[in-house]
């Protein structure tokens, strides 16, 4: 009894003395792993405006695309003169004409663009431009969500 007594308070001793080691050796290494959870932090702000940027980017690129593609089809006794984003994929465009049968060409034209999923007129009216009779029209345009992402 006296010899279990006395290996189990040896090896009791010898694991006390591991586990001071070890705490000690935390310890000595806890400044580092504060350092690693700062890094972890700023990476974390880093990808945040990282992220910010390249969102910025498909932004650019989605309006130059879409205003290539407005104006790419535009008939020549057409004018626009007004685009207001009301959605996050719904522009509504107003503008004039000479010539009625524009509005629904351009309609046709807008509607088979990369950038368009659809297009329905809201209002169309006469009205007078320089003393000439003209039409002005506003349009809901309905985007492509991922226009401006390819390549």
């Amino acid at each position: 009894l006296v010899l279990l007594n006395l290996t189990i308070n040896e090896t009791t001793a010898g694991l006390n003395d591991e586990l001071s080691r070890v705490k000690a050796e935390v310890e000595r290494e806890r400044p580092l792993l504060k350092k690693i959870s700062d890094l972890e932090q700023k990476q974390g702000i880093v990808n945040t405006k990282i992220n910010a940027l390249k969102s910025i980017q498909v932004s650019k690129k989605r309006w130059v695309v879409l205003f290539e593609n407005i104006s790419s089809v535009l008939p020549p006794n057409m004018w626009l003169t007004s685009i207001n984003q009301v959605g996050e994929l719904d522009l509504e465009m107003k503008g004039s004409t000479y010539d009625f049968s524009e509005v629904a060409e351009y309609m046709v034209k807008l509607e088979k663009q990369p950038s368009v999923q659809n297009v329905s007129l809201v209002t169309i009216s006469t009205t007078k431009v320089d003393g000439e009779e003209a039409y002005s029209f506003t349009i809901r345009v309905v985007l492509n969500k991922d226009i401006g992402q390819e390549g």
